[in-house]
């Protein structure tokens, strides 16, 4: 289809009337043009196939992803320590150790209980401050371990 533009070209060396001339002129544009906007379709096709390829690849990247945070999120957490260790906490102080020992920062908490970020620094320094503990790692302990006894 490239060089379909080409036949008309070679029948216009032959002599011919003006009337005929001009009609292959026309047709000579026609099968240019035509093969041009055919050689722009097949590039544009290429180009969208390979962007559909591509999309599928992350499609199916993602559902690799997805199944990975499904399985992470079915997987059993280690249960909280006896009742004993959470002694001594109001209940807001006891959401607020739950989800410390969850992994969450302050913001986090404080976006999960609808707090200030202040507010949750206090309860997490009140709450270390009870049960004598020195950082946030001795929190996540206590509450999936429970105290520590001396011997």
């Amino acid at each position: 289809m490239r060089l379909a533009w080409l036949a008309p070209a070679a029948v216009s060396l032959a002599p011919m009337g003006p009337t005929a001339a001009a009609g292959l002129a026309l047709l000579e544009a026609v099968a240019f043009t035509l093969a041009v906007r055919s050689e722009a379709s097949a590039a544009e096709r290429v180009a969208l196939t390979a962007l559909r390829d591509g999309l599928r690849e992350r499609v199916i990247a993602l559902g690799e992803e997805n199944t990975a945070l499904v399985d992470e999120a079915a997987r059993p957490v280690a249960a909280p320590a006896a009742e004993a260790t959470l002694e001594g906490l109001t209940d807001r102080e006891r959401s607020v150790l739950a989800l410390v020992a969850e992994g969450l920062d302050n913001r986090e908490v404080a976006g999960r209980l609808y707090l200030s970020e202040g507010t949750v620094r206090n309860h997490v320094s009140a709450i270390l401050r009870r049960k004598e503990l020195r950082n946030r790692a001795q929190l996540v302990s206590l509450y999936y371990r429970g105290p520590v006894v001396a011997p």
